[in-house]
């Protein structure tokens, strides 16, 4: 929260950067940048660029800024459940390639720490040039473990962008589902996963 004011002052003073504010310009944005409506660190980096120039911030510090939210994104290893690690490090004990693939903008292998050291891979819905459920962020997830899909098991916690998704370009899926985890509006849609 105190990023923003930090970095861009003046657009901070007008009240341009609250959450909601900026929810407005990365939604605009994504409507009139339609071919990086999947890519949320250049929604939000042109977004505050256009407020930077608006109110006279340095175009400069929304560089900073990006590079510090982005880090501060990444990292999550305080934000998971318990059982994750050790289920990360069974997998990569086993001989198995550990990855991330997310619709946002987190790089787990950024994040620092033991954490970070689980993971082989970290691939954003940018990296792939596509969000889940479409096939891009899937195909270039087994190209980054070195296998073809129908030898990845992915496993999400969203029927309609994880297990769909994964289903629909051969690998096999498996869903998380936690007691204490909402279930989105699309996923809602989906219905029940396939058996």
């Amino acid at each position: 929260d105190e990023l923003l004011p930090r970095h861009l002052p003046r657009s901070a003073a007008a009240g341009a950067c609250t959450k909601e504010s900026l929810g407005v310009a990365m939604r605009a944005m994504g409507q009139a940048q339609p071919l990086l409506a999947h890519d949320l660190t250049e929604l939000r980096r042109l977004s505050l660029l256009d407020l930077a120039a608006t109110h006279g911030d340095p175009a400069e510090a929304v560089a900073e800024l990006m590079a510090a939210f982005v880090a501060i994104r990444s990292d999550v290893g305080f934000a998971v459940y318990d059982d994750v690690a050790p289920h990360c490090e069974l997998l990569r004990a086993s001989g198995l390639t550990v990855g991330s693939l997310t619709n946002g903008n987190c790089d787990v292998t950024q994040s620092g720490g033991a954490f970070a050291a689980l993971f082989h891979f970290s691939l954003t819905a940018a990296d792939a040039g596509a969000e889940k459920p479409g096939l891009a962020p899937f195909l270039h997830a087994a190209a980054a473990a070195g296998v073809h899909p129908r030898a990845v098991v992915h496993v999400g916690d969203s029927i309609r962008s994880d297990l769909l998704g994964a289903l629909g370009c051969g690998m096999r899926a498996i869903l998380l589902s936690r007691n204490d985890f909402k279930r989105s509006a699309a996923d809602e849609a989906a219905g029940r996963p396939p058996a």
